[in-house]
């Protein structure tokens, strides 16, 4: 039930579930101070704490995102522990993401303008540079690959940023939870097939997975849509782009 106390925040709605996780809006606010901030509170689900696993991944998570310092990265304010569970508390981006604004303007049959497209990538773009070449405290590279860029990991807030979230499943060269190449992370309609057939990526994976969103963004329907997940699982493994219909000659 809402609202319920957590740790030193006040939990007010559940924003969505995963497999792993779950998150929800949270307040903190320090009384008299008129100190107010809305978070994003991240938690373990309850059947996972136990899964060592998926808690290392929680940790790498906390780590790799609280490393990152740029203007289109979702930020990390804090990472703890209430009784046996982890949580991290994220920057709250009140908007949308692309896939919501992408099916919006769908069923409007609309398309997002070539300029606007342009732009939201190019500031995903320099997130992702941003994080491929990070480098640690001992000026190490850290090789941050994100592994998961898609529509819905990209957020349009209501003052025009553009921020790039959800680096739950990204590889960095220190992290505590290591892939075994027969487990694949992330959404593989957006994947690169050496990420597919479980090999070690690098940053070159965002980067396929950022064409297409871009397409995605042109076109207003996925690069695979109408295929089924087996059929979509052999054009990428292929290399079978399915042709694109007609978009600005100027791209």
């Amino acid at each position: 039930m809402y609202p319920a106390p957590y740790a030193s925040y006040m939990l007010l709605e559940r924003l969505g579930t995963g497999g792993m996780s779950e998150v929800d809006l949270a307040r903190r606010s320090v009384s008299g101070a008129g100190y107010v901030r809305l978070v994003v509170i991240k938690r373990i689900k309850a059947d996972r704490t136990g899964d060592s696993s998926f808690v290392r991944m929680f940790k790498d998570e906390a780590r790799i995102t609280s490393e990152l310092d740029h203007g289109n990265i979702g930020r990390v304010y804090d990472f703890g522990k209430e009784g046996d569970e982890y949580y991290l508390v994220l920057e709250y981006v009140p908007g949308v993401d692309l896939r919501q604004l992408i099916s919006e303007l769908a069923e409007r049959k609309q398309r997002v303008p070539l300029r606007i497209a342009l732009g939201i990538l190019v500031r995903v773009l320099d997130a992702l540079e941003h994080a491929h070449t990070k480098r640690d405290a001992l000026g190490r590279p850290m090789s941050v690959v994100h592994r998961d860029v898609n529509p819905r990991n990209v957020m349009l807030s209501v003052r025009g940023d553009v921020k790039l979230i959800d680096f739950g499943v990204a590889f960095a060269e220190d992290r505590l939870e290591r892939t075994r190449t027969d487990h694949v992370k992330g959404k593989f309609s957006y994947m690169a097939p050496e990420q597919i057939s479980g090999e070690k990526v690098d940053h070159r994976a965002d980067l396929y997975a950022v064409g297409l969103t871009l397409n995605e963004l042109l076109t207003g329907q996925g690069t695979f849509s109408g295929l089924n997940q087996i059929q979509i699982l052999h054009r990428m493994m292929s290399g079978e782009i399915p042709k694109l219909p007609p978009v600005p000659e100027l791209i």
